[in-house]
């Protein structure tokens, strides 16, 4: 299925969703990804200001896949 990530709110619905798919909890994958609770936590809220270096490397963990799709008449190199 996909699913179009517009915004933060977005994003922080797909990792929470899969993460829930898995059966893990916040603070298994916190331990996981050597951070805490907290963090996890304030990522799933969509919080502004969460890492998105962390944000990737969570859906990487969990098997979320990222792409985009440029416009279709995007001239950039």
């Amino acid at each position: 299925m996909l699913t179009l990530i517009r915004d933060t709110s977005d994003l922080a619905r797909a990792i929470r969703q899969r993460r829930k798919t898995l059966g893990m909890t916040q603070a298994y994958l916190a331990s996981m990804m050597g951070v805490s609770r907290q963090l996890i936590g304030e990522l799933e809220k969509g919080t502004p200001g969460v890492n998105v270096g962390l944000a990737l490397d969570v859906c990487r963990e969990l098997g979320l896949k990222l792409g985009y799709e440029g416009a279709l008449h995007d001239h950039t190199a």
